[in-house]
């Protein structure tokens, strides 16, 4: 399936719209973490809920969240063929931008970080 980006990108935009994993942390020291100007306590020992379903419909991340469009995981490559004519390859797009910066996680369909699921390749084809 690697090789067909179309299937693939379908694949990815049903499970950022049908997210089927819950992920918690374990916080092991005392950390503090802010967001919009505001500051959040978390003692060592608390768990963590990272909300999937609602990193997957972040409007800052993704045009129009709630609507089924798989071509959001197509990139566009130009490359040359053999007689020098412009040929469009189509790829997997797999950084998305958050506040004008590149971010790999706001598409966690299999979890993130040392905790993912071992092998989304494999389990994609």
């Amino acid at each position: 399936m690697e090789k067909d980006p179309i299937l693939l990108s379908f694949f990815h935009e049903v499970l950022r719209l049908k997210a089927s994993v819950w992920s918690f942390r374990l916080v092991l020291e005392d950390a503090i973490l802010g967001s919009g100007g505001k500051e959040y306590f978390f003692p060592k020992g608390s768990t963590l809920w990272v909300p999937v379903t609602i990193v997957h419909r972040d409007e800052e991340v993704y045009e129009e969240p709630l609507k089924f469009k798989p071509d959001r995981f197509l990139k566009i490559e130009h490359e040359k063929d053999e007689n020098g004519k412009d040929v469009e390859k189509l790829t997997r797009k797999v950084l998305f931008n958050k506040r004008g910066k590149p971010t790999r996680m706001s598409h966690l369909p299999f979890g993130g970080g040392k905790s993912m699921v071992f092998s989304p390749n494999f389990l994609l084809g």
